[in-house]
């Protein structure tokens, strides 16, 4: 080879093994932040699985990523699709928590008996009531998934028996939808529309629950860790923080119209 004679370029690492290698190389970041409770391995290939189904993933900045994968961890979710979504808009990923991932940190407070949601269809029967004895609901669901929803509500019922009800009619949600500014094609309103229909009702509910210091006392119990979010570093990461109930149900209860990842804050 003359001195003229260039040697060929090594081809250049697919994006996605690239996101795959740095996710590795924070393994133990990964694994402080998620608890004893998840496999971190799990949660990358999660993340990884993503990345793959939706190749807009793989071009979002990493910093942006980094930080939608400590969000997750704060919340303790799997971004697989169910519990939790990471979602490309523009160059950037942002983080959502899913309404099974809502459901699931519901239950990890340790004080419902029973958390649901579900929309009510045209057609179907519903009744909604408020009597001496307090507030009722009942509703038998169709095999139609056709028809328009007409409603969405939540309803969690307390370790103490307690219960708190939230209904919302479609022109209600219709209102936070718009809020969201949920125009493209791959937002989650989009994407998701009866998902986000039924987490936008738990939204709801959580603001009409009493604060986790009113349910357990003023030694409210620790819950899931919270990493603090960082830029990327190949660093230790700084020591989690604990949060009360209270922080949780206050998070689970943040603004409703911040749904579409232009919308969504940094952090928290």
């Amino acid at each position: 080879m003359t001195d003229t004679q260039l040697a060929p370029a090594a081809p250049a690492k697919p994006q996605i093994v690239i996101l795959r290698e740095r996710l590795i190389a924070r393994h133990d970041e990964l694994a402080a932040a998620l608890g004893p409770g998840t496999d971190p391995a799990r949660f990358i290939r999660a993340v990884i699985t993503s990345a793959t189904i939706n190749p807009e993933l793989q071009a979002c900045d990493w910093s942006s990523m980094w930080n939608a994968c400590l969000r997750a961890t704060r919340d303790g979710l799997l971004p697989d699709g169910n519990e939790a979504a990471i979602v490309p808009f523009k160059s950037k990923a942002s983080y959502i928590p899913m309404f099974r991932g809502l459901l699931k940190r519901f239950y990890q407070t340790g004080l419902f008996r029973s958390v649901t949601a579900n929309v009510v269809r045209q057609g179907e029967e519903f009744s909604h009531f408020v009597d001496e004895a307090g507030e009722h609901l009942r509703h038998v669901p169709s095999d139609d998934f056709a028809t328009p929803v007409v409603r969405v509500y939540a309803l969690a019922v307390m370790s103490n028996g307690g219960s708190f009800l939230a209904v919302l009619p479609i022109d209600e949600i219709e209102k936070i939808k718009k809020m969201s500014r949920a125009t493209r094609d791959d937002s989650p309103w989009r994407q998701w529309p009866e998902e986000m229909m039924k987490k936008t009702a738990l939204r709801r509910l959580s603001k009409l629950l009493p604060s986790g210091r009113d349910i357990v006392g003023e030694e409210a119990p620790d819950l899931d860790p919270v990493p603090t979010p960082i830029a990327p570093s190949s660093s230790p990461s700084a020591p989690a923080q604990s949060r009360s109930v209270t922080d949780v149900l206050d998070q689970i209860a943040g603004p409703e119209q911040a749904e579409n990842p232009a919308d969504a804050p940094a952090s928290g």
